[in-house]
């Protein structure tokens, strides 16, 4: 795990980290799968230390806990693996209750010492509650962990902006696409940006000062939507990015908004994405009421005098 060692080299730069917390930092790139997934005793015995030390090595690397750095530990493993692995991951049964690996859950918030956890515990082999329930909990864990301050400062770039572009790939450009949608409805200049690289490059050459860049990048880093952040960056454009882990993407973005992303099966889910993406739509109709419902009368009115929509 090549690419562990030097993001948490990185992280440590030129400090000398203490015995214990070097151990728990070996522990995690030597058996990522664990140390992604365990509780803090677990990975206390793994590194031979005590729980406290394995609070204290997440500390020392600059996050606030286990369970923040577990959560970027397990994006980041997530990435490096072949899809087919990611599969094989979650659809062995042997996970579905095991305490200490992929498929351990928790219906409620993490607490305090615990990394995220998959889905309900008893499930069995009810893919729909193991999923459902996946989903519910890392919506608990965006609750406690992702900065709504952030969100705030996400929803205001677009708010102030010229115009929007929404840059996104594959099953990620979902949220994007309601992003620009709704914010059309209410008045902003907001598109998508979701086809070729090339489309993608001219269209963030077109942005400057006053417009803003907006990504999902989760999961693997896109090289065309991390090269068009880097184009409208050098040209003024404000850049915010919805994340799921410290990539080259949230590097570069004015805006970071951090969402959990790991899905239950052998892609991520973009649930907290589309939470996010609705919060920031509803900070956007409530910044001006007044407008807000003037637009949408009127466009409630185009529906109808057009036939767009019908009453069943």
């Amino acid at each position: 795990m090549a690419d562990l060692r030097r993001w948490l080299d990185g992280l440590v730069g030129d400090r000398v980290p203490g015995r214990g917390v070097r151990a728990v930092l070996d522990a995690a790139v030597t058996d990522p799968e664990l140390c992604a997934y365990a509780s803090t005793h677990a990975v206390a015995r793994a590194a031979g230390v005590n729980p406290a030390t394995v609070v204290r090595a997440a500390q020392a690397v600059g996050f606030g806990g286990w369970p923040e750095f577990a959560t970027e530990l397990r994006s980041r493993y997530l990435s490096s693996l072949a899809v087919d692995r990611i599969y094989d991951l979650y659809a062995d049964d042997r996970y579905a209750d095991d305490p200490d690996g992929p498929g351990r859950v928790d219906p409620g918030p993490a607490g305090a010492d615990e990394p995220a956890r998959s889905a309900p515990p008893g499930t069995g082999d009810d893919v729909v509650r193991r999923v459902v329930g996946h989903d519910l909990h890392l919506l608990h864990t965006m609750l406690a962990s992702t900065d709504p301050a952030a969100v705030h400062r996400a929803a205001e770039a677009v708010r102030t902006a010229r115009r929007t572009v929404v840059f996104a790939t594959g099953t990620y450009a979902a949220p994007g696409i309601q992003l620009a949608h709704v914010a059309q409805m209410l008045g902003h200049d907001v598109t998508v940006q979701n086809g070729a690289a090339t489309a993608m490059l001219n269209s963030a050459r077109l942005l400057g000062e006053g417009d803003c860049l907006f990504t999902f990048s989760l999961w693997r880093t896109s090289v065309t939507v991390r090269q068009a952040a880097e184009v409208a960056r050098r040209a003024g454009a404000t850049v915010v990015a919805v994340v799921d882990r410290r990539s080259a993407v949230a590097e570069l973005a004015d805006v970071v908004v951090t969402v959990p992303s790991e899905g239950r099966g052998f892609v991520p889910s973009i649930v907290c994405a589309v939470s996010v993406t609705q919060t920031i739509l509803r900070l956007l109709a409530d910044a001006d009421p007044v407008t807000t419902r003037a637009r949408l009368a009127e466009l409630d009115g185009l529906w109808g005098s057009l036939g767009i929509v019908e009453d069943d």
